[in-house]
């Protein structure tokens, strides 16, 4: 039989896995229920395009969206994930503090205290490890691996895209006003 450590590892990349796939299929259906509903509404309406009337059909299709959307942001709950993140690093910095003073027969149990606080809360993604090596890559004995180039790229890729997205979430009111003045 396999060594514990063996099987706690193996079970361990397993769940990794297994979470990853259920966030998947999470996000897939947050997006596709909405977007059924939208297109669903949208057929219902089109008969209001088709009498030439595209300002209303753009002015009840825009509103549809917003709310769609506004749904799915909603359900992603974004604010309380970054309250519970926020509490979950406090308590870190305390676990933190406690083991750099412990003496060593309390660490392990320090140490137990952290491992146990990591299952109270979703997992980092990939993009916040990155922003943390980048910004870490100075700090002598911080811990964290040498910043490759690939690293620098792919961190400063998402970042690109992510200002891209948002530039254009408020750029498209204005774009949409313009199409329907002139």
């Amino acid at each position: 039989m396999a060594n514990y450590s063996e099987k706690i590892w193996k079970t361990r990349k397993i769940r990794i896995n297994t979470e990853a796939r259920l966030n998947k299929w999470a996000t897939i259906f947050d997006i596709l229920i909405p977007l059924y509903s939208l297109n669903f509404i949208i057929i219902t309406i089109l008969p209001i395009a088709k009498k030439d009337d595209w300002i209303s059909f753009i002015s009840i299709t825009g509103s549809l969206i917003i709310l769609v959307v506004s749904i799915v942001v909603a359900n992603r709950n974004h604010k309380i994930r970054a309250y519970k993140m926020m509490l979950h690093y406090i308590k870190l910095d305390q676990i933190y503090t406690r083991i750099q003073s412990a003496n060593e027969a309390d660490k392990e149990s320090i140490y137990n205290e952290y491992l146990n606080e990591l299952t109270t809360i979703e997992n980092h993604n990939n993009s916040d490890y990155l922003k943390t090596i980048i910004e870490s890559r100075n700090d002598e004995g911080s811990g964290f691996p040498q910043v490759g180039k690939v690293n620098f790229l792919k961190y400063y890729l998402i970042k690109l895209v992510s200002y891209v997205i948002i530039l254009f979430l408020f750029g498209l009111p204005v774009l949409i006003d313009l199409l329907i003045i002139l």
